[in-house]
Formats: C-alpha cells, sequence, structure tokens
C-alpha cells in the first residue's frame, strides 16, 4: 500500500540546478545525486510559507532516502526508506531544514516544532547554527539525516552527556525570567510583563520583567499584548516529546497522561 505524503509549495517543471534559487541549494542536490543513499523525486519552490517570510524564496528538494542500516519494523516506527524535503532558504529554522513528508511519521525525541498540520522537521544538530555553519557542508548534511534516522530508529539517538528532553519541541520563542520570579510573583503590588529584546539564532528573545501596578497603568511597556496566567503542576516523569497543543483542552489531555491535574491546577489561580 502506498504512503500519504505532505505536500509544500510548488513543484517545479524539472531536476535543473537551474531552477533553484540558491548557490546553496544547487550543492546540495549535487550532493543528492553523487550519494548511493538519496534519490532525487523532484524540487519545489516556497514563498512565503512557513517560517520563511513572506515574498522570500525557499529551495525544496524532495528526495528518497534509503538507508539500508535502520531495521525494519523497528519500535519507532522510522522506515528504510522514507520521503524527505530538504529546504534551504533565509530565516528558516536554520538555513538548511529537513522535513519528513511520510503522513503519519513518527513523533521522535529530537524534532523541532512545526504548525499543525505540516511534516515534521527533524533536528539535526544539538549545536547553534553559528557554530554549524563553520564546517558545514552538503555532504556532511545528508550524513547528518542518515545518522539521524538510523540512531532515532534504534532509539539511541539521545547521548547519555545530553539533558533530558523537555516536553515540547524547539520553541522559536526563548523567556528570560528574573531570578526571584518565584518570590516577586506573589507580590500583589506588582504586574509581570514580557517585553521583546531582539533575536538570536532565528530565536525570538523576551524579557520578563516586575514592575509596580501604578506604574504600569501610566505607561505603554506592555508592548506584547498578552495576559499571563502562571500554572504550578508537579513534576512528570520524562517521555516522548509533544508537539504544542492549539487548545487548553489539548494541553490538559497531554498533561493527564502524564499524571497531571492541569484542569484543578487552573481553576485554582
Amino acid at each position: 500500500m502506498s504512503a500519504d505524503y505532505h505536500s509544500m509549495g510548488e513543484v517545479l517543471p524539472d531536476l535543473s540546478p537551474d531552477c533553484l534559487e540558491y548557490a546553496d541549494s544547487r550543492r546540495l542536490l549535487a550532493a543528492c545525486h553523487q550519494h548511493p543513499d538519496f534519490e532525487v523525486v523532484e524540487l519545489r519552490r516556497l514563498v512565503g510559507n512557513g517560517d520563511a517570510g513572506q515574498g522570500e524564496i525557499v529551495d525544496g528538494i524532495v528526495v528518497e532516502c534509503c538507508d539500508g542500516r535502520v531495521p525494519s519494523r523497528n519500535p519507532v516506527g522510522i522506515k528504510n526508506r522514507e520521503r524527505l524535503l530538504l529546504l534551504h532558504g533565509p530565516r528558516l529554522l536554520t538555513p538548511h531544514e529537513v522535513r519528513a513528508l511520510r503522513v503519519n511519521f513518527p513523533v521522535t525525541p529530537h524534532q523541532n516544532h512545526v504548525p499543525p498540520g505540516e511534516p515534521a522537521s527533524l533536528c539535526l544538530y544539538f549545536e547553534p547554527w553559528s557554530a554549524i555553519e563553520r564546517t558545514w557542508t552538503a555532504a556532511k548534511h545528508l550524513q547528518r539525516i542518515l545518522w539521524w534516522l538510523h540512531e532515532t530508529a534504534l532509539g539511541t539517538l539521545h547521548r547519555s552527556d545530553q539533558p533530558v528532553e523537555g516536553l515540547y519541541f524547539v520553541s522559536p520563542y526563548q523567556i528570560v525570567l528574573p531570578a526571584d520570579f518565584n518570590v516577586r510573583l506573589a507580590n500583589q503590588s506588582e504586574i509581570f510583563r514580557l517585553i521583546g529584546v531582539g533575536s538570536r539564532d532565528n530565536v525570538i528573545l523576551l524579557r520578563g520583567i516586575f514592575m509596580p501596578k501604578n506604574v504600569a497603568v501610566k505607561t505603554d511597556i506592555n508592548v506584547s499584548g498578552l495576559d499571563f496566567v502562571v500554572v504550578e503542576l508537579p513534576p512528570t516523569a520524562a517521555t516522548r516529546i509533544e508537539r504544542y497543543p492549539a487548545t487548553l483542552g489539548a494541553l490538559h489531555d497531554q498533561l493527564l497522561n502524564r499524571g497531571s491535574e492541569f484542569i484543578v491546577s487552573l481553576a485554582g489561580c
């Protein structure tokens, strides 16, 4: 039975490198043609799609990745033949992103957050892109993809010296809280605010601050326009990583499966 695949972007008329916008994309295409484990299926172009900015072009190379080292019927659900979309362009999570196009591709550790309904994004590198790009090559990138699929299938991708995975995929936002956050949160005379302080490695940085209520009324410092509810929950055991929930109900179900009474805690706030 044939697999169902996600479709992203516009299919380009042929496999000519001239169809691709960027030189790095053309180098990656050449590397795919030369690698015995990658078969190029088609080229695609995304414009203003997903993480890319409006009107900005992202090149896509659809490949069949065939890795004989991936065990058949492994418990994770990785197949030894996976269809992948290799993306390259500005304002992606990293300049080179890899999407797994199979609709029922398993939820595993080391995947990046994607909007609902989009194909899974493989988190190939532990280090920030600023550290990777100095030695990155197209050939190394393809080997990294094979390594990710093989190690994930075996359940050995997560190294023993790495910290425990978080509850959710990597977020495009990073919040920096003051050291005395828990103490000052109980102070009824102050209001908590988040303000944007820039970005780093395609991550938007937000800084949390406390300010007196009487000052907050007179200023427009609440640039985020968000209200906040802080809910304390008991610790849970580390299991598989989750996708971000779209509703409070979905969040409740995720936490309930981990033994946490989210709705009860929320009602007590």
